[in-house]
């Protein structure tokens, strides 16, 4: 809501009576402090700000983010089978992933209030004619506010690219990096974690080199990160917009081809749809003169919810390289609108994987299975010698991310962390390990109850019965130490304390994920509905109950060759991709050749493809 909101409401509360629930988080700032000047107390209010969440279920017990996903889904179609039913499929994969970007919150938004308002109001932008076409028919009024600022800033970066490549053209400075000489080479996307460059350290790379390119808004160019780059041996370059620019070596006459479609497309019905194109034609025409200069032959990245991996995907399949990619979680639900899988090769741990996106639907060339890949724990582990000598049951407590507009919510983390602690205090022969996905201490202090929860804490580390690892650290440094773990959400850390420790793991489903395969069978004990059950499941445990964690019937499903060699199968077809493509010029042949090896060497034939019925219809 913005400011000329507030203003017009207020007029028109002065002649019927109205009431306005408003979304505090997604209000201008300057908006909401107007309501507080106005609303004095004793007066007569207008605007309430409302206590939404996501973290619901529908009548059938199911997470409410099935039914945001499922209506953006048909929102989406819709709009194909009405305005452009002859898309082809990998463009209609892009534009699906870049439309669900721009509505999902909007979806989020209506869903968290439907039933609560007899009109709700959107944020102005180019593509709410399509929500308001979508909900016609079920009975919900979607308007707009008059503020015409979200249309004009949407349409301006179409310009702001323009002025990029003047300005880049202009000024002719360096780009910063580290490559010296120009050699064949696989380019990945930098990340400040090593969860994405697993590989690196061994991938034998005799004639060609590895490059982090570094292109993201949350990891600035740094001495400090340049530095841990190199101290890797792995070279590295800036490839934000202005610096691809500048390496692309494209000319004048490159530029005004490109440009030229800029005015029509943004004339053309509807517009966004023609600065989209626009966008993804100079985006994909400067990644391939990059790619070309630079002789990259395989590229990483790591955006998985981006359009623009189409706009590489394609530069670097015309410059005569592949796109690879694998995934670092294991998935909770197959409908990702937002999510784009367009590589050459993706890797997967197993086939709970590659249904998934057989089921969610992908434009990937080939899917492999590589098996669960994780770095080896090495001198990592959890100090058990920190334990008091009566703690004789080790539980490993992993979490996930929570949020005002995502399904695990911080209420029922801060239950999920209140039970854990319970349970070890009323239990004294239990330790707990904790492995947080984020810095703890600053992630309890952001939950409502996190004084509380952090007095636990540390009234349990005095006695002897509590650990904390680093965050950064892999899960399996604290399920080699533990009996049993505990995950937060169905989570990834469980399902590989499972599969490649051994461990027994449980996991609470505080979401409704009910059409998840691990609740296909009556009989199974690794996911709980309510923290009572999982209490009860952890007693039990404790108790000797081997049945209670097992994930016997999906160690192969998650983790497909059930060993510790899934890197050395990515590094062995990442070496022979790039030997193939050194002795041919024939980029389509050197990735038959090496796909065709990896499958014979690692002995992947029919069976990894026959469909199996994982995942229920959602």
């Amino acid at each position: 809501m913005a400011l000329t909101d507030v203003l017009l409401f207020l007029v028109k509360s002065q002649f019927v009576e109205i009431k306005v629930n408003y979304d505090e988080s997604l209000a201008d700032p300057l908006a909401v402090k107007l309501i507080g000047v106005l609303q004095r107390p004793g007066g007569r209010r207008v605007f309430f700000p409302a206590e939404l969440t996501l973290h619901r279920t529908d009548v059938r017990g199911l997470a409410l983010i099935f039914k945001v996903y499922k209506e953006l889904d048909a929102c989406i179609e819709d709009f194909f089978e009405t305005d452009i039913p002859e898309e082809p499929p990998r463009s209609r994969a892009m534009i699906k992933s870049y439309l669900a970007e721009k509505l999902k919150d909007k979806f989020i938004f209506i869903t968290m209030v439907a039933g609560e308002a007899n009109v709700i109001y959107l944020g102005r932008g180019p593509f709410n004619y399509m929500v308001r076409r979508f909900y016609a028919g079920r009975g919900i009024i979607v308007k707009s506010p008059v503020d015409p600022m979200g249309c004009i800033k949407f349409y301006y970066s179409s310009f702001v690219m323009a002025a990029y490549f003047i300005l880049c053209k202009l000024r002719g400075s360096a780009v910063k990096g580290s490559i010296l000489g120009i050699r064949p080479a696989i380019w990945a996307e930098y990340y400040p974690s090593h969860i994405h460059s697993f590989w690196m350290d061994t991938v034998k790379a005799k004639d060609f080199d590895i490059v982090n390119y570094l292109d993201r808004s949350d990891t600035p160019i740094t001495k400090e990160t340049t530095d841990a780059i190199e101290k890797r041996g792995i070279k590295w370059i800036d490839a934000r917009l202005p610096a691809l620019i500048k390496m692309s070596g494209s000319c004048w006459g490159g530029f005004i081809k490109v440009a030229g479609g800029l005015f029509p497309a943004l004339f053309s019905k509807p517009a966004w749809l023609g600065a989209l194109r626009f966008e993804y034609s100079f985006l994909s025409s400067i990644y391939e003169s990059v790619f070309r200069r630079y002789k990259v032959k395989i590229l990483i990245q790591h955006q998985e919810a981006s359009w623009k991996q189409e706009a590489q995907a394609s530069a670097i399949e015309r410059a005569g390289g592949i796109m690879a990619g694998y995934h670092w979680s294991a998935y909770t639900s197959y409908l990702l609108p937002t999510h784009l899988f367009p590589q050459h090769v993706y890797f997967v741990w197993g086939k709970i994987m590659s249904e998934l996106l057989e089921k969610k639907g992908n434009t990937c060339r080939h899917i492999l299975p590589s098996g669960v890949w994780v770095l080896p724990v090495g001198d990592d582990h959890a100090d058990e010698k920190a334990f008091a000598g009566n703690v004789d049951f080790a539980i490993s407590v992993f979490d996930d991310s929570a949020g005002y507009r995502l399904y695990n919510s911080p209420a029922t983390l801060s239950e999920f962390y209140l039970r854990m602690f319970g349970i070890v205090e009323r239990n004294p022969r239990f330790g707990c390990i904790i492995k947080s996905k984020q810095p703890l201490h600053k992630l309890l202090l952001s939950l409502s109850s996190g004084k509380e929860i952090l007095d636990k804490l540390e009234m349990l580390r005095k006695q002897e019965r509590l650990v904390v690892l680093d965050h950064s650290l892999s899960p399996l440094v604290a399920a080699s130490s533990s009996d049993l773990c505990v995950g937060y959400g169905i989570n990834s850390a469980c399902a590989i304390a499972a599969a490649i420790g051994n461990r027994p793991a449980i996991n609470w489903d505080c979401s409704g994920f009910a059409k998840h395969p691990f609740h296909k069978y009556a009989d199974q004990k690794i996911v709980f509905n309510t923290l009572d059950e999982l209490e009860e499941a952890i007693l039990k445990a404790s108790k000797g109950d081997k049945a209670v964690g097992d994930y016997g019937r999906w160690k192969k499903c998650i983790n497909y060759f059930e060993d510790l060699s899934a890197i050395d199968r990515i590094n062995g077809f990442f070496e022979n991709y790039m030997n193939e493509s050194a002795k041919m010029e024939d980029p389509e042949r050197s990735l038959a050749v090496a796909v065709k090896r990896y499958m014979d060497d690692n002995k992947v034939g029919r069976k990894f493809n026959q469909k199996e019925d994982i995942w229920e219809n959602e």
